[in-house]
């Protein structure tokens, strides 16, 4: 028998059970290169300075499916959206909760804000705006997870 290679119950000194990676060290933190790639995809953003633009929002969670959205902006704010593919338009209660892509910056960053388990976001090349975002909120959970994509960008 080894001795002295693992604590004697597995558990912290909250009582909680310490989650280790392999040789038992405690599993790391993520690595600050991610909110870099989010800072560096928001100053693109910021520098492509548009106010009027437009874009598809799919949402993706495990629960009932919504159809993706066009959303158009005009002047910083969402002016009008439709459901794809049926065209029907989204009524003002429905405009006022949806995001433009500072909104959908602002989501990122209220995750790691709340120090989720993950977030995984790609951003475009260009524009900065993000493409595809994952976020678990709780590892310990199961299909609390939720994400957005953007597509259709103009």
């Amino acid at each position: 028998m080894l001795a002295g290679c693992s604590k004697s119950d597995g558990r912290n000194e909250m009582g909680n059970e310490e989650i280790t990676g392999p040789a038992n060290e405690p599993v790391a933190e993520p690595e600050a290169p991610v909110i870099a790639d989010l800072a560096s995809a928001e100053a693109a953003w910021n520098a492509a300075d548009l106010d009027d633009y437009q874009f598809t929002l799919t949402r993706i969670c495990f629960c009932d499916p919504e159809p993706p959205v066009v959303i158009i902006v005009r002047d910083d704010a969402v002016e009008s959206a439709f459901y794809q593919p049926n065209g029907e338009y989204l009524s003002a209660e429905e405009l006022a909760e949806l995001p433009t892509v500072d909104g959908l910056f602002q989501e990122i960053k209220d995750a790691y804000a709340a120090e989720v388990a993950l977030v995984e976001a790609s951003y475009n090349n260009a524009r900065g705006y993000p493409e595809s975002v994952f976020i678990d909120y709780d590892d310990n959970f199961v299909d609390e997870e939720s994400g957005f994509e953007v597509s259709g960008f103009q």
